[in-house]
């Protein structure tokens, strides 16, 4: 009997200890995994004329495998990156590099969710994405020996859920998986 408790015991020690691999955010049937983030900052003019100033700061995203990775192809790098939160905001940049010490990465596409929660029945909305927006990555490093991911995107135009010219300024440290095929 002993040694059979035994043996359940190291079976519930080994479950649990491959579960716990993984630092995660469980919400409901949606897993949410931390592996770096996107801060940044959101400035311009609201549809009532009152100053846009606001911060965001994402840390997780979906467990999915499209979600954080990058591609080294004969002509360069594919990087993509998402964040997603459980109120529905989402950062979400592709873009491609033709080195890792490329100076001048090229954005593909790039979309902009942001919810804040003004009170109990007022949420306040801003989108934007990369369709007649000016975007640029700056201060770009990639390690492919660990997958890091450091750049700066700056995007700023009027077509945004504001209709009025607005910047975002955004860092991104992340730790990227290597798709391959």
């Amino acid at each position: 009997m002993k040694k059979f408790r035994n043996i359940i015991l190291f079976v519930l020690l080994g479950i649990l200890t491959m579960v716990s691999c993984k630092k995660s955010e469980d919400k409901g049937d949606t897993v949410f995994i931390h592996n770096g983030s996107v801060n940044g900052t959101i400035k311009g003019t609201k549809t009532d004329n009152s100053a846009l100033n606001e911060t965001f700061s994402y840390s997780t995203y979906l467990d999915v495998l499209y979600d954080q990775y990058y591609q080294a192809t004969t002509t360069g790098y594919i990087f993509e990156v998402d964040f997603s939160t459980p109120d529905g905001s989402s950062s979400n940049l592709k873009f491609t590099a033709i080195s890792v010490t490329d100076n001048s990465p090229v954005v593909v596409s790039y979309n902009l969710i942001f919810y804040k929660t003004l009170s109990s029945t007022v949420t306040y909305y801003f989108g934007m994405s990369n369709n007649n927006n000016t975007l640029t990555i700056s201060n770009f490093s990639f390690n492919e020996a660990t997958g890091q991911l450091k750049c700066k995107l700056t995007a700023s135009g009027t077509n945004n859920t504001t209709k009025t010219n607005a910047t975002i300024e955004a860092n991104y440290d992340v730790v990227l998986k290597k798709l391959s095929y």
